[in-house]
């Protein structure tokens, strides 16, 4: 056996994530190989994953919360230990590299890679029109027959359907789609069917290809999204090249004018070889697609935004308050201090310049950094009680959300920073997030709000003895205790590494404790809940106890355990109406409930409720 080591390079702000920052897929291109699923692989200059594996040639693709996927090739031979290295978060800003990690906004060119040249404008394999800009690998020129002056319009290579690597050539036939890493039986019969029948048209599908397959082929959309199929065809279609390349050309010289050809996608590493091959009358060129942005119409400036935070010492009037709060229906010009004023709290504090917070902007996105090093109340509180909300208004629309503070660092227990981002890239459909800056917990947030049940299963397998051997941040704690219930409630089998995680782990007693040593906090009581209701036949009187107690607790945290309260409400009034009877304690929760449930922000890992509709902006003077 062998072993491989696993890594991102660089940091998330100055900090490794030494718990996992990606999932890495470690996938053998012959026989005999080893095959590792959901490798967690941290970030830094600490130590690496570690992967045993038989010698051979294998295909390591890591996929990030943001959704990108890096794809590398690696040779093992007997003894070596050879490190594969990832990209590490290509943030526009430094005050956005946690947004960046984990989606909440664009990070910049790392999606998947690497880029394609080709010519354009060019036909993709599944027929639609693809004008992305196109980017060479580090350090490869544009290549062009001449120089500015002098440019040649580029030429496609082409082949003709009678040109067939066989086996007599020694090189395997380019239509067997089905060696490429990640595409099964059931994605190689969806590719067929779309007219995808070799490893030059995969490697050449691009973004919008493979979402478009994703949106046709619904089934297939956890394969699509854990597998860079394209990027795994064009490093396997880079060991093949060499001996494909001349015939290519040779088929290409030959093509008459009545018979059919295909444009030929090749990878950019591969761009030298191909123009030396085909010579000057053949060329390969980058398209910039944003050479018309100087014409583009301006959008419109964007009202300022703002944030008030309140306390409560008593959570449970905030209910009947909300409820009747989102029956009116506000404006969306209403004042952020108006719509704090009637929740019932104390006199709510405005966050924004001048406060001793931090904001910075940039365009649609702004941000706030509530530092415990900044002289505010808000960030100086000594504890969780009472609780603290706030309501943030983008100047587009309001959203109510229980602030986790103050949040404490896992590894150290000092306090950490709470980045509120405010993003109005499309006005539409502008939102908030909230993240806390803690490196030790950041992989299972952003994976939560990617919603990948297999990332945060294998990050959770990881964590936790670090997670829950901690009291001092039931906010963290609460967050690896739902990945639990959902994993439990959604696997209708378990696997192997779920199975390992639940073995010998007295999680009752966990949640239990959760919910005891943090009675104010509604998360611990729902979750505590919901352990009981699938753990036990029928529906155990503490599981009803547990949810009705969280109620007169204020709004859980986290987005994920308010779905879980009210779908445990939902099953409770299904059960008590199955046999003939009515639980009006249950019935009423609900009633206070549901207006607020179907303003939830589902893209968020902490519960964000939307508190008015979104103004019309103009969209451009």
């Amino acid at each position: 056996m062998a072993q491989l080591e696993l890594i991102v390079g660089g940091t998330l702000d100055g900090e490794g994530i030494a718990l996992g920052g990606a999932l890495a897929d470690v996938t053998p291109l012959g026989d005999g190989g080893t095959e590792a699923h959901d490798v967690p692989v941290p970030f830094g200059t600490g130590a690496p994953a570690r992967v045993k594996v038989a010698p051979g040639q294998y295909v390591v693709q890591a996929r990030f919360p943001d959704g990108s996927v890096q794809t590398r090739a690696v040779k093992v031979s007997a003894g070596d230990v050879p490190r594969v290295t990832f990209d590490a978060i290509n943030s526009p800003h430094e005050w956005l590299q946690y947004q960046s990690y984990s989606g909440v906004v664009p990070a910049g060119k790392r999606t998947r890679e690497p880029a394609m040249e080709t010519a354009p404008p060019a036909t993709s394999s599944l027929g639609a029109q693809d004008l992305r800009p196109i980017s060479s690998e580090p350090g490869d020129a544009p290549i062009t027959a001449g120089g500015p002056e002098e440019a040649v319009a580029p030429v496609p290579l082409e082949m003709t359907g009678t040109v067939r690597i066989g086996e007599e050539m020694g090189v395997p036939a380019l239509d067997d789609i089905g060696r490429v890493p990640g595409i099964g039986d059931k994605l190689e019969s969806a590719l067929r069917a779309r007219g995808i029948n070799n490893i030059l048209q995969v490697a050449g599908l691009t973004d919008r290809d493979l979402d478009w397959l994703a949106q046709s082929a619904k089934a297939l959309r956890p394969t699509l999204g854990r597998y860079d199929i394209a990027g795994a065809a064009r490093v396997l279609l880079d060991s093949l090249l060499p001996d494909l390349l001349p015939l290519v050309l040779e088929g290409a010289g030959s093509v008459a004018p009545s018979v059919q050809t295909e444009t030929v996608m090749l990878p950019a590493q591969m761009a030298e070889r191909v123009r030396s091959a085909a010579g000057a009358a053949q060329s390969v060129e980058a398209v910039d697609a944003l050479a018309q942005l100087d014409a583009a119409p301006q959008p419109a400036p964007l009202p300022d935004a703002e944030m008030w935070w309140f306390e409560r010492v008593d959570d449970a009037p905030i209910w009947p308050a909300l409820d009747a709060l989102l029956r009116d229906r506000p404006t969306p010009d209403t004042p952020a201090d108006a719509l704090a004023g009637r929740l019932e709290g104390t006199p709510p504090d405005v966050i924004g310049f001048g406060s001793g917070v931090d904001r910075y902007d940039d365009g649609p996105i702004s941000a706030l950094v509530l530092s415990p090093h900044t002289p505010h109340p808000l960030t100086q509180r000594p504890d969780s009680t009472p609780r603290a909300y706030g309501v943030l208004h983008d100047g587009l629309a309001a959203w109510l959300c229980p602030l986790p503070l103050p949040w404490r660092r896992v590894s150290s227990g000092g306090l950490a920073d709470l980045l509120v981002t405010f993003d109005r890239a499309t006005p539409s459909a502008s939102f908030v997030d909230l993240m806390p800056r803690d490196p030790d917990v950041a992989a299972l947030l952003a994976y939560l709000r990617a919603g990948d049940s297999r990332a945060t299963t294998a990050l959770l397998r990881t964590a936790q003895d670090r997670l829950y051997s901690k009291v001092s941040n039931p906010f963290a704690a609460a967050a690896g205790a739902l990945v639990l219930v959902n994993a439990l409630r959604w696997s209708t089998q378990r696997s192997e590494d779920t199975a390992a995680l639940f073995s010998g782990a007295h999680w009752d007693d966990w949640v239990g404790n959760l919910q005891a040593w943090n009675p104010w906090l509604p998360d611990g009581a729902v979750l505590h809940a919901w352990l009981a209701l699938l753990e036990a036949p029928g529906v155990p009187d503490t599981a009803r106890d547990d949810l009705l107690a969280a109620c007169q607790g204020g709004l859980p945290v986290y987005a994920g355990v308010f779905r879980l309260l009210v779908d445990g409400l939902r099953l409770l009034r299904g059960r008590a109406e199955a046999a003939d009877r009515t639980d009006p304690e249950v019935t009423d929760a609900l009633a206070l409930l549901d207006r607020a449930a179907l303003r939830i922000d589902t893209r968020q890992v902490f519960t964000t409720i939307r508190l008015t509709d979104h103004r019309r902006w103009p969209e451009a003077t």
